[in-house]
């Protein structure tokens, strides 16, 4: 992931088109909200190979897209970290995005 993108998506608070590509208009909000939750709670962490815990989750949204999975899918896929950074992380995730995405 170029550093470019990561930092577009970090100050600006959107995600790359290829995101939210094929999904309906819609469908579009629940990703944003994900993307800002992620990247707010993740912060400059760092996996266990170095990269960055919200590099990975952009890449993995983007991935998730390119399969063509629907917006819940790919929301989970940017959220994928927060039970490691969030305690009590399923009641603040099901607040927040629904029962659905919690459970992927």
């Amino acid at each position: 992931m170029s550093e470019t993108l990561s930092s577009t998506v970090t100050d600006h608070g959107m995600l790359p088109e290829r995101v939210h590509a094929g999904l309906p208009d819609g469908d579009r909000g629940v990703l944003d909200r994900a993307a800002r939750f992620a990247c707010n709670l993740y912060g400059d962490q760092r996996l266990g190979t170095g990269e960055g815990v919200w590099s990975h989750a952009l890449a993995l949204a983007g991935d998730l897209a390119a399969l063509k999975l629907d917006s819940a899918t790919r929301a989970a896929g940017l959220l994928f970290a927060v039970p490691q950074y969030l305690p009590d992380y399923r009641e603040k995730l099901e607040a927040a995005f629904g029962a659905e995405i919690c459970s992927l």
